[in-house]
């Protein structure tokens, strides 16, 4: 839960992220929206991608088990 209140909150990278999520925009239109370069936009896109597989994959993308095949045949 501690992740979601640090990601939910204003910040520019956010901006970004949210902007490129919410809308069918290019990261070169978002980043004349923010007057910022494609290649900043690109760059803060994929850490913020990064940043929530990494913290979320342990959770949606468990290591398999045993236990875990068996349940899925």
């Amino acid at each position: 839960m501690i992740f979601f209140h640090l990601f939910f909150t204003s910040s520019p990278k956010n901006d970004f992220f949210y902007r490129f999520l919410a809308t069918d925009d290019t990261l070169y239109t978002i980043g004349h929206s923010f007057r910022v370069g494609f290649t900043t936009v690109s760059a803060i896109v994929t850490e913020v991608c990064q940043a929530i597989c990494k913290h979320m994959e342990h959770i949606y993308l468990p290591e398999p088990t045993e236990n875990i095949w068996k349940k899925m045949c």
